[in-house]
């Protein structure tokens, strides 16, 4: 029943999502947007992994929370992702390599229509266990 409900709300989530997406991850890093602050919680989450906050590149702080913080911190950190299903809720991956594992994956929650966290994992362990399905 968990796994149909998740597929039902996935569905319903998946515009919102691929417009997280499209808009987010293709901002300019640092660049604030009204759109991807609409789309969060006024107290939303971006919380990353170790493996994640140790990539250079990244430029992740462990934590960021509040709306306008999460959208600074997250705008343009995943230029190319990928909208996917993680663990059978709407996410995205990036980077994806032989074998059709991510570098990253970035888990989302959404309450009450907003987005309410987003998890960053780097780490190979953790995303070896996620069932992952990637949607084109």
């Amino acid at each position: 029943m968990e796994r149909i409900a998740a597929f039902f709300w996935t569905g319903i989530f998946v515009g919102l999502m691929n417009g997280l997406v499209v808009v987010a991850f293709r901002l300019p890093a640092g660049l604030d947007s009204d759109a991807l602050v609409a789309l969060l919680d006024p107290n939303a989450v971006l919380r990353a992994d170790s493996a994640a906050v140790s990539r250079p590149r990244a430029n992740l702080q462990p934590e960021v929370r509040g709306a306008r913080a999460v959208a600074g911190a997250f705008a343009g950190r995943a230029t190319g992702a990928q909208t996917a299903i993680i663990d059978g809720f709407v996410g995205a991956v990036w980077a994806v390599i032989a074998g059709g594992r991510p570098l990253a994956a970035f888990e989302f929650r959404v309450a009450h229509g907003k987005i309410a966290s987003i998890e960053v994992v780097a780490d190979a362990e953790r995303l070896g266990e996620m069932e992952l399905d990637v949607l084109v």
